[in-house]
């Protein structure tokens, strides 16, 4: 799970540039977009759908490529929350608590690693090479 602390949510007044920019710092192809507060989630956004919208900014309407959200509870089982995402066929969740406040983002991918263990994907080898040129082995 992504805490709160970590999340990289835009506001819904966000222009393309202003999302392209957080986009280029972040490694994320989800972006959560909010109105005001990190507790109030219009949706979100996949990174894939901005491309349409390059060179020409002015069409770009944040609301025409909002996803809609979806939710899980703290409290729910890891078997219980697999059954949801197949059921109502998502892969990307906001967690919220008993009163409606987001906790994390859980994604079918922390799930799965929960199962099998880790998970690599072309962003996780980065990170290891990283790691690996900073303590001073060969990646």
């Amino acid at each position: 799970m992504i805490p709160r602390t970590e999340i990289i949510s835009i506001p819904d007044t966000a222009t393309l540039n202003d999302i392209i920019e957080v986009c280029s710092s972040s490694s994320f192809s989800r972006l959560p977009v909010t109105r005001g507060s990190l507790d109030d989630i219009a949706g979100f956004i996949h990174t894939r759908d901005l491309v349409a919208f390059i060179g020409r900014p002015k069409s770009f309407k944040i609301e025409n490529i909002l996803i809609k959200p979806n939710y899980v509870v703290d409290t729910a089982r890891l078997e219980d929350v697999l059954r949801q995402m197949q059921r109502e066929k998502f892969h990307f969740g906001f967690v919220v608590d008993e009163h409606g406040g987001v906790e994390g983002i859980i994604t079918l991918e922390d799930l799965l690693e929960e199962i099998v263990g880790d998970i690599s994907d072309e962003h996780d080898a980065e990170v290891d090479e990283q790691i690996d040129e900073q303590e001073g082995r060969e990646a």
